[in-house]
C-alpha cells in the first residue's frame, strides 16, 4: 500500500502537467473515434472539441463553459472528471482569464439592456403577428387577382389544347411561384437585420424557455446537462427554473444571470 500511493500522486501529476489537448485527441484516436463521432455523443461543437485538442483557448467561450466542455469530452473518453477539471485550469491562459473576469465586472448597459419581466409566460408580440398577417392576406389577394385575370384573358380555344402534361407543368410552375412569394418578406428580415447568438452552458438539468423577436421557440422544457447554440433575432425572451445551474453568453458577451433572479429562478429580456 506505501509504494502504491505515490505512483498516484505522481500520475496526477503528470496529467496536470502534460498538455491536456493531447491526452484528449491521443484518447480518442486510440479509441478509432472521429471529431464526428464525439459530437453526436457529447453535443459539444466540433469547433470547440478542435479548439480543446489544439489548446486554442482563446477559440473557446468564457472559462466556465470551456472547462465544462473539457470535463464531458474527457469524461466520455474514460478520464477522471476532477483530475481534467484541474488539467484544465493549470494550463488556461491568466492573461486570457483576466479578460473575462473584467466582462464580469464590467457593466452591461452597453451590449444592450436587460430587463426583468414581472409577468409570467412567454411574450408575444401581437403586431409583429398582425403584420405578418396583414401581408399573406394581401399576397394571397394579388395572386388570386393574377390568376383569375389570366385566365380571363386567355382565349377559350387555347385552354381547350392544354395537353395533361402541359397542365401538370404549368401546376408546378403555379405551386413554385406562390411558395416563392410567401418567403419574399422572411428573406429580406433576415438579411437586414441580422441574427444574434445564445451559448448556453447547463450545469444540472433544469427548465430553460427561451424564444426570440419573432416568436421562435429556440430551447423549450427540461434541459440536460451540457452546451447549447442558439441564434434568432434580438431581443430573446429568457425563463430559467433555477438560475445558479446554467451560465449564458450573448453575443460572446457573459451574462450575470444572478442580478435578474428571485428565489433562484429568472425571468428576463435580452436585446
Amino acid at each position: 500500500m506505501q509504494t502504491k500511493q505515490p505512483v498516484k500522486n505522481s500520475t496526477q501529476a503528470m496529467d496536470m502537467l502534460h498538455p491536456l489537448g493531447q491526452r484528449l485527441k491521443q484518447a480518442r484516436e486510440k479509441k478509432g473515434l472521429s471529431l464526428d463521432d464525439v459530437v453526436n455523443e457529447t453535443h459539444i461543437l466540433k469547433r470547440h472539441l478542435v479548439a480543446l485538442e489544439n489548446a486554442d483557448f482563446e477559440a473557446l467561450p468564457q472559462p466556465t463553459f470551456a472547462r465544462g466542455f473539457a470535463v464531458n469530452y474527457g469524461r466520455f473518453l474514460g478520464f477522471d472528471s476532477q483530475v481534467i477539471s484541474q488539467s484544465f485550469d493549470a494550463q488556461y491562459p491568466s492573461e486570457l482569464r483576466k479578460k473575462y473576469e473584467s466582462f464580469d465586472n464590467a457593466p452591461l448597459q452597453p451590449m444592450g439592456t436587460l430587463q426583468r419581466d414581472s409577468r409570467g409566460g412567454i411574450k408575444i408580440n401581437w403586431f409583429l403577428i398582425g403584420g405578418i398577417l396583414v401581408v399573406l392576406i394581401v399576397a394571397t389577394m394579388i395572386f388570386k387577382t393574377v390568376k383569375n385575370a389570366h385566365h380571363e384573358n386567355q382565349p377559350a380555344e387555347i385552354v381547350q389544347e392544354v395537353t395533361p402534361q402541359e397542365q401538370a407543368t404549368g401546376a408546378s410552375l403555379s405551386n413554385a411561384g406562390s411558395a416563392i412569394g410567401s418567403h419574399v418578406h422572411t428573406a429580406s428580415a433576415a438579411s437586414t437585420t441580422g441574427l444574434s447568438t445564445l451559448e448556453i452552458w447547463v450545469k444540472n438539468k433544469t427548465t430553460i424557455n427561451i424564444t426570440d423577436a419573432t416568436g421562435k421557440v429556440l430551447l423549450q422544457g427540461k434541459q440536460a446537462r451540457g452546451g447549447y447554440n442558439l441564434s434568432g433575432q434580438a431581443p430573446f425572451n429568457v425563463q430559467i427554473d433555477k438560475a445558479s445551474n446554467v451560465n449564458i453568453d450573448f453575443n460572446k458577451q457573459p451574462i450575470k444571470i444572478s442580478d435578474y433572479a428571485q428565489n433562484n429562478q429568472a425571468n428576463f429580456t435580452l436585446q
